[in-house]
Order: structure tokens, then sequence, then C-alpha cells
């Protein structure tokens, strides 16, 4: 469920949920959180990327988070990038840039400057692979 669904329904901000969220977290560190994997695995479902695109995006977002290149960003938006990323190269069924914000609830701006942050290491998050461009053939 979306934060701004999770709001709708219980009459709660959003922001006093993340407020909540963040002590919850603070005396239970033990408790787990949702990664950026999990959400590209979401998003790549939600999409109806094949298991190849699905892999690559996965491969990805494991090796930004790897790297520590974005560090302090939305989990939800690191995941959105990758499969950005991923999507651009794809020789497949492409997705427009709106449609991964859309199931991503993550603003297109917003990806593009993550995007854009990423862009010099791409030659060390994207893997290679059939069915996907040399990361070479992005431009920024």
């Amino acid at each position: 469920m979306k934060p701004q669904q999770l709001s709708d329904v219980t009459n709660i901000p959003i922001r006093d949920m993340a407020k909540s969220y963040h002590l919850v977290k603070k005396y239970f560190p033990c408790l787990p959180s949702v990664d950026a994997v999990t959400y590209c695995e979401n998003f790549a479902n939600g999409l109806g990327m094949s298991e190849k695109l699905r892999s690559y995006t996965l491969s990805c977002t494991s090796n930004i988070l790897e790297k520590r290149l974005v560090e302090g960003r939305n989990p939800r938006t690191i995941a959105a990038t990758a499969i950005y990323m991923i999507n651009m190269l794809s020789k497949e069924d492409k997705k427009s840039l709106k449609e991964i914000s859309n199931i991503s609830d993550i603003a297109e701006n917003t990806i593009k400057t993550c995007y854009r942050e990423l862009f010099d290491h791409r030659n060390e998050i994207i893997p290679k692979g059939d069915g996907i461009s040399s990361p070479d053939s992005l431009t920024k």
C-alpha cells in the first residue's frame, strides 16, 4: 500500500506516519524495513517486465546499494531509477518514464535527478547481457 493510500484510509497525515515510523525504528532496530531491491521486484512485477529484464534491474539495484552511490535516497527512488536505466537500454517492450513514475509513486523529475547522479557510474552498476544495449549508449 502506498503512503498516500494509507493516509487516506486512516485519516492520518503522511508526515505524522513518517515521524511515528522513525520513532519505532529507533527503539526497535531489529524490525525489518523494505529495501530498494524489494521495491524493485514489486515495481517490475507491476510493470509486467520480462524475467530477464527483472533480473537486470535487481542486479543494477543491488550494485547501486553495494557501492553506496546514492546514500540517503528513498529506496523507492533507487528502485525506480534502476528500472528506468535498464528500461532505456532494453531492446524489448519499453516502459515510459510516466509508467515507471506512476507504479513507483515517485515524481518523474526525482527519477531523472537520481539518474543523472548515477550516470557517471553506469558501467559499474549496469549488468551486461542479452536483451540490453551497452551502458555507453545512455545519454545524460
